[in-house]
């Protein structure tokens, strides 16, 4: 017996389970310095062997080395046969829990089990229970967090619709803070359910989420802003403002289709991307669009301060007809009757007193405060009034 590799094979196989030593040590009621010995190059005493390999789920043979080819041959021929049966889920399963059975501890057998059973949901009434076996054995014992995550998430795709919230949980994520992510969880739920009507009405809640993180976390990580190094970053780059918010004006004419038709949900933003942008211009010296732009976006103003506050307003056919509440806590109004949280806050909650604060503090207008034109924005964004 070698004790080289013994040793190896002890180390190897205990990380591929994902234990310490002292786990290992606690489930073989052994020393966690007797493991230490082992993987040091010592071996344990041979009665231990058979009580060490069914642990690992190998033969003693496989154990002290001498099987160690083989096995590793078997497995390689597994995987390859898997990836020819990509056409045929229900064989790749049934293969899958065969060696799932031969090696009841490999975790990676375990992950292809689990990804195949999720991939045959028209099947997984049958494989229902062996999928929540391994997904229990991958969640307590694995430490892999790519395979712990993916079986969390497993549990949540075939849960029924009166455990899907408790399901939902057990995945670990943080309903406050992933909004759009755990709305694609709802998504991916009903497309493996093969739920088509149901999946098609969620993508369009999560296009929305996914939408409004892209155009306003920027906001929002500035709304608040006190510290005065990380205010400075905001306006540190002018040249990427105006193309950025230049963009953003572009993404939001288009969202019904029709270009340059804001839907009134987006006026605010809309607005918000014009007096970005005219500061901006004007930093870098192209003061007669930047007038343009800022002229615009009093003109926008006005129009988005005749809603009163808590209006509800549309945000467009392309993400369902939802509606939201703005100036306040806003809130997102589906045509089935449910709602959602608004995580991009400041995307619904844009005031004239911005537009003020602006040009009186913004330093991109510094260079033309003695324009007269720059005084008459300045005189008319007093004038407008703060909504109702």
């Amino acid at each position: 017996m070698s004790e080289l590799k013994i040793s190896e094979i002890i180390k190897r196989e205990r990380k591929r389970v994902g234990i310490s030593q002292e786990k290992l040590a606690e489930e073989l009621t052994v020393s966690g310095q007797a493991v230490s010995n082992w993987e040091r190059g010592g071996y344990p005493d041979i009665e231990l062997l058979p009580r060490i390999a069914h642990f690992f789920g190998i033969t003693v043979d496989e154990l002290i080395g001498s099987d160690e080819a083989s096995r590793e041959a078997d497995i390689n021929s597994f995987r390859e046969r898997c990836d020819e049966l990509y056409r045929e889920p229900s064989s790749r399963v049934a293969l899958a829990r065969e060696y799932y059975k031969k090696y009841p501890r490999d975790y990676e057998i375990m992950w292809m089990l689990g990804s195949y059973i999720i991939d045959d949901m028209d099947n997984i009434v049958e494989n229902r229970a062996i999928l929540r076996e391994i997904s229990d054995k991958i969640i307590e014992g694995c430490t892999y967090e790519p395979y712990r995550s993916g079986a969390r998430d497993w549990l949540y795709l075939i849960s029924a619709d009166d455990e899907e919230e408790k399901n939902m949980a057990a995945t670990g994520r943080d309903w406050g803070e992933d909004t759009a992510k755990i709305e694609e969880m709802k998504e991916e739920r009903l497309w493996r359910q093969r739920r088509y009507n149901e999946y098609r009405a969620q993508r369009e809640k999560t296009d929305l989420l996914y939408f409004t993180h892209y155009i306003g976390r920027e906001d929002s990580r500035m709304a608040f802003e006190t510290d005065g190094e990380r205010l400075a970053q905001r306006f540190a780059d002018p040249e990427h403002t105006v193309k950025w918010e230049t963009y953003k004006i572009k993404l939001l004419e288009v969202i019904d289709g029709a270009e340059h038709t804001v839907p009134d949900g987006w006026l605010g933003a809309y607005g918000d991307a014009h007096l970005k942008a005219a500061g901006a211009l004007c930093a870098v010296g192209k003061v007669d669009e930047g007038f343009a732009m800022l002229e615009k976006s009093l003109d926008i103003c006005e129009a988005w301060r005749r809603f009163p506050k808590k209006s509800r307003l549309p945000l467009g056919e392309v993400f369902g007809s939802p509606t939201v509440e703005i100036h306040g806590m806003p809130n997102i109004y589906y045509p089935d009757g449910s709602t959602s949280w608004m995580p991009e806050t400041m995307l619904f909650w844009w005031l004239p007193g911005d537009i003020v604060n602006a040009l009186e503090t913004w330093h991109w207008f510094d260079g033309v405060r003695g324009d007269e034109r720059f005084a008459s924005a300045l005189a008319r964004a007093k004038s407008i009034k703060e909504p109702d």
